[in-house]
């Protein structure tokens, strides 16, 4: 091969080893487009769950067990457990697929509500039948429907817990609502109404107080209700000095505490109410056979001014939620007298 030959032979082969070269730095250049397509999310590629945008909750609540419940989004079928938080959800026209059965014909059931499914007594509550209705939120009472969680939340149904017995429980229970229902504005409307009744109420009653015992009668037992009581939380509002409750004990939280005939006597309070399940006319009949038959308590003040009286179930038993300021009133009117009307 002479010189020139050996030229050519080097060019060609210096044209083909370039020629591979371009070949191979294109498949890296496409190799590398094609994955910055993909890694950056082009439509139809994948894109990793934690650059996922995280859709907000609809509703993030803290109920009175303490306990923080996320709602995804806005229930469609509620079901509520405990007959005294209707008149909260009603307040903010609130729909619901459930409530519980209630036997008293003194309790009263929102006119919304009462087609709604029944699903057995508060106290026991059918989950075979609340499981059917398909619910997305269950709304319990706090304490005394506490055993129907780890049910609920094995089911993976969202449950919220709340109380209602005192003035602030019923205000805070409202406030929920209206998160639950999405319209806090509804809630906070409704609860300035009823502010302003109560406060009605309350700027009637007269610059005295009196004292008063609250009882609470079951077949079992006569128990003595504090504060922390529907009754007691109202007395406490209408300056009424409950006697029974124990003294130099912060931070008692009981609703009630055992009778004691002997520190009933030696309080001697103006009046005496009792609460109790079922009629409230026989009921204060059996009641005031007792005392009369009673030597211990015919010696008390209230029983021998006349002023011994039985409360009725739909504003002391339960709740009275929305119609608080009734309740308030016809505890008023029997304890005060003159400035009130205890017309229901």
């Amino acid at each position: 091969m002479n010189r020139g030959d050996n030229v050519y032979f080097f060019k060609e082969r210096a044209g083909i080893m370039k020629e591979k070269i371009k070949s191979v730095l294109w498949i890296i250049i496409g190799i590398s487009l094609s994955l910055c397509v993909s890694g950056c999310g082009v439509s139809g590629g994948f894109v990793p769950i934690q650059n996922r945008a995280q859709k907000p909750a609809y509703a993030v609540i803290h109920d009175d067990l303490g306990r923080t419940v996320t709602l995804s989004a806005k229930p469609q079928r509620v079901i509520i457990l405990t007959t005294s938080l209707l008149s909260f959800s009603a307040a903010v026209n609130g729909p619901i697929v459930g409530r519980t059965t209630v036997r008293s014909k003194q309790i009263h059931i929102p006119s919304q509500y009462i087609q709604a499914t029944e699903v057995g007594p508060v106290y026991a509550v059918s989950m075979e039948k609340v499981l059917a209705l398909q619910p997305d939120l269950i709304i319990i009472g706090a304490h005394s429907q506490e055993k129907l969680l780890p049910l609920c939340e094995q089911n993976q149904i969202p449950v919220i817990a709340l109380k209602t017995k005192t003035r602030q429980e019923a205000t805070r229970a409202l406030q929920i609502m209206g998160q639950i229902y999405g319209c806090p504005q509804q809630a906070a409307m409704a609860q300035t109404v009823l502010d302003k009744k109560i406060q009605q109420v309350l700027n009637k009653l007269p610059n005295r107080t009196k004292t008063a015992a609250i009882l609470h009668v079951t077949p079992g037992a006569v128990t003595v209700e504090l504060s922390d009581s529907i009754a007691g939380d109202m007395a406490r509002l209408l300056r009424v000095q409950n006697v029974t409750c124990p003294t130099g004990k912060a931070g008692i939280t009981k609703e009630k505490v055992p009778y004691s005939m002997e520190a009933l006597l030696a309080a001697d309070p103006d009046v005496i109410l009792f609460t109790a399940m079922g009629s409230p006319d026989k009921i204060d009949k059996r009641l005031r056979t007792d005392l009369k038959a009673n030597p211990s308590w015919a010696h008390l003040r209230a029983v021998r001014t006349g002023q011994v009286y039985v409360l009725p179930e739909q504003y002391f038993l339960v709740s009275p939620g929305m119609d608080y300021d009734k309740a308030l009133r016809y505890m008023a009117k029997l304890i005060y007298g003159e400035a009130f009307d205890a017309t229901i």
